[in-house]
C-alpha cells in the first residue's frame, strides 16, 4: 500500500512537471545564440499604390532591381497607399517620411539622412546606386532575430541588438510585419513579377511606429540588449511568407528620427 501511494505521488509530480514545462513552452523567449556581426545593410522604405501607373513602370522594377543587385544586403519595407494593400501603419510611416505622393523611395543607414530615390527613367539605377553607399559604413549596432509562432498563437520575435560604439543619443528597435509574394493587380506592371509584390508591409510589431527605446542608461560599445515583440497572426496572411523586418531608428535631438541598421528575420517554420 505503502509502495503505491509512492507511486502515485510520483506519477502526478511528473504530471505537474509535464504541465508547466508546456506552460512555459508556450511563452518561451528564444534569443538568438549568435551575437550580431558588425555589418551595416542598406534599409529601404518604399511608398506606392497598385491604381499608380508611374508606381508600375518604375517603382516596382526599382525595388526588383535593389533585390538583384544587393539581393540580402538590402532590407525593403514597401507601404502600399489607397489600395487593397493599404493599412493605418504605412499611412503612418509615410507621414514620418514626409512622402505625400506616390511613388516615393528613401534609402537609409548608418545614421545618415535619408536619399530620396528621383521617380526619373534612371529610377532603378538611382535607387541602387544610393543604397549601396551604406554598405561600406561602419555600423554603430546591429542584430540577430528569431521570428516564429509562439504556443500561444502568437507572432514572435525575439532579437540581440549589439552597439560597436559608445552613443550618447537615443536608440529604438522597431519591428515591422511584411509578407511577400502578395498579389495584387498593378496599373501599368513593367516589372518582372507581374501584379506580385513583395516586403508588402502588413503591420507594426509593438505600439510605436519607430519602435521601443532600447535603454533608459547611457549605451557603451558592446553592450548587448534583448527586445521581443509579438502580434496576432491575421488569418489573411500566408503564415509561410512572413518576414519579421527590424529596424534601429536613432533619435536625433530636434526630435527627428533616422535608420542606423536593420535586419530580416525570415519566419521559422
Amino acid at each position: 500500500m505503502f509502495i503505491k501511494k509512492i507511486a502515485l505521488t510520483l506519477t502526478m509530480v511528473s504530471l505537474l512537471f509535464a504541465a508547466c514545462t508546456k506552460e512555459d513552452a508556450s511563452s518561451k523567449v528564444a534569443t538568438p545564440e549568435l551575437d550580431p556581426l558588425e555589418t551595416q545593410q542598406a534599409t529601404v522604405f518604399y511608398f506606392g499604390g497598385t491604381w499608380c501607373r508611374t508606381c508600375g513602370s518604375l517603382g516596382k522594377p526599382a525595388k526588383e532591381a535593389l533585390k538583384k543587385e544587393l539581393k540580402d544586403s538590402v532590407t525593403i519595407v514597401s507601404c502600399q497607399i489607397d489600395d487593397p494593400l493599404k493599412n493605418a501603419d504605412a499611412a503612418e510611416l509615410a507621414k514620418l517620411f514626409n512622402a505625400d505622393r506616390v511613388p516615393y523611395m528613401y534609402t537609409a543607414g548608418a545614421e545618415e539622412p535619408s536619399f530620396r530615390v528621383l521617380v526619373l527613367s534612371t529610377m532603378s539605377e538611382d535607387a541602387v546606386s544610393k543604397a549601396r553607399t551604406y554598405l561600406t559604413k561602419s555600423p554603430t549596432a546591429n542584430m540577430q532575430a528569431s521570428f516564429y509562432l509562439n504556443g500561444n498563437g502568437l507572432l514572435q520575435v525575439d532579437s540581440k541588438i549589439k552597439f560597436f560604439k559608445d552613443v550618447p543619443n537615443e536608440f529604438y528597435v522597431a519591428a515591422y510585419l511584411t509578407e511577400d509574394n502578395v498579389f495584387s493587380v498593378q496599373t501599368a506592371d513593367s516589372s518582372f513579377e507581374k501584379d506580385i509584390h513583395h516586403s508588402v508591409l502588413r503591420t507594426k510589431m509593438g505600439m510605436s511606429i519607430t519602435g521601443d527605446k532600447i535603454s533608459e542608461n547611457p549605451i557603451k560599445k558592446d553592450m548587448i540588449f534583448k527586445k521581443s515583440f509579438q502580434t496576432d497572426l491575421n488569418p489573411a496572411y500566408r503564415k509561410e511568407k512572413l518576414n519579421a523586418v527590424l529596424v534601429i531608428w536613432k533619435k536625433n535631438e530636434d526630435g527627428s528620427y533616422v535608420i542606423s541598421n536593420s535586419i530580416v528575420a525570415p519566419i521559422n517554420n
